[in-house]
C-alpha cells in the first residue's frame, strides 16, 4: 500500500505496529517531492503521533475483518454492541467506542458502528457516516414564510427573489414589519 493512499480510519502496519490513521495531508510543492502528513493512532498504546512521509512510501498492508455492530445499551465503564449476523453480544470498554457514541441518543435508533478485527481482537471502531439528530431547542429563532417567487429584472439579468409572508417575519425571537 502507498503512503498516498490513506485515509482517515485505515490501517497499515509501520516497524512492525499496527496504526490506524486519524487524518492526513498531502502536500505537493513545485520543483519538490510529495510530502504527506498523517496524524495515527498505535493501535496497542493508543498514543497519537504526527509521522511525515518524504515521496510515497510502502506501507505494508494489515489484513482487517470488518463487522457492522449495532449500540444495544452502557453498564458503566462497558459498552455492549450486537453482532447484526448472529445477534451475539459484544462487550467493549467505553475508552475505544467513545468516539462512536458521541452522536448516540438512548431515545432514537441505535446506532451501527463498524468494527475492524485484527487477528480476532479489536483494532478499531468507526462510527456511523451518517447519522439523523432532532434539534430539541434553538435559542436564535429564524422563522421566514414563502409565499411566492418573483422574478425581477436587472442589469446582469433576471434574478429570482422569493417574497414573504406578511403574516410571519420573526429574526432571533424580534418580529419584523413590513
Amino acid at each position: 500500500m502507498e503512503a498516498k493512499s490513506l485515509r482517515p480510519g485505515k490501517l497499515f502496519k509501520m516497524n512492525g505496529i499496527v496504526y490506524e490513521v486519524i487524518s492526513y495531508e498531502f502536500r505537493q510543492q513545485p520543483r519538490l517531492a510529495a510530502a504527506i502528513s498523517a496524524k495515527i493512532r498505535n493501535i496497542k498504546t493508543g498514543a497519537i503521533s504526527e509521522e511525515n512521509f518524504k515521496g510515497n512510501p510502502v506501507l505494508e498492508e494489515v489484513e482487517v475483518e470488518k463487522k457492522e455492530l449495532q449500540y444495544s445499551y452502557a453498564d458503566g465503564e462497558i459498552v455492549h454492541f450486537m453482532d447484526m449476523e448472529t445477534f451475539e453480544d459484544v462487550p467493549v470498554n467505553r475508552s475505544l467506542c467513545e468516539a462512536a457514541l458521541r452522536y448516540n441518543d438512548e431515545n432514537a435508533e441505535p446506532i451501527v458502528c463498524t468494527f475492524n478485527y485484527i487477528d480476532g481482537k479489536i483494532a478499531s471502531i468507526v462510527p456511523p457516516t451518517f447519522v439523523v439528530l432532532e434539534v430539541a431547542e434553538d435559542r436564535n429563532v429564524i422563522t421566514i414564510l414563502v409565499r411566492e417567487v418573483q422574478p425581477i429584472e436587472s442589469r446582469r439579468g433576471t434574478i429570482v427573489v422569493p417574497t414573504l409572508d406578511d403574516d410571519v417575519r420573526t429574526v432571533g425571537g424580534v418580529g419584523l414589519h413590513p
